[in-house]
């Protein structure tokens, strides 16, 4: 998934973060109403998606913690 591709899904803007000019591997955020969450990218693609709280969860309600069943 692109930047643009994320933040049609997600509903708010998502850029790159400050500090990660130039590159192929940066990270992205999204601004407003998802806090604590990055988006790793390697070129224009998400590679890996950051989670840093135990407030977030799945659409399916699976959160940092939960076992695997």
């Amino acid at each position: 998934m692109t930047l643009s591709q994320a933040s049609k899904a997600l509903g708010v803007h998502v850029t790159r973060d400050a500090g990660y000019e130039g590159g192929n591997c940066y990270y992205a955020s999204p601004k407003g109403g998802f806090k604590n969450i990055a988006f790793m990218m390697s070129g224009r693609r998400i590679a890996r998606i950051d989670i840093d709280s135990k407030d977030c969860a799945t659409d399916r309600g699976a959160k940092i913690g939960d076992s695997e069943a």
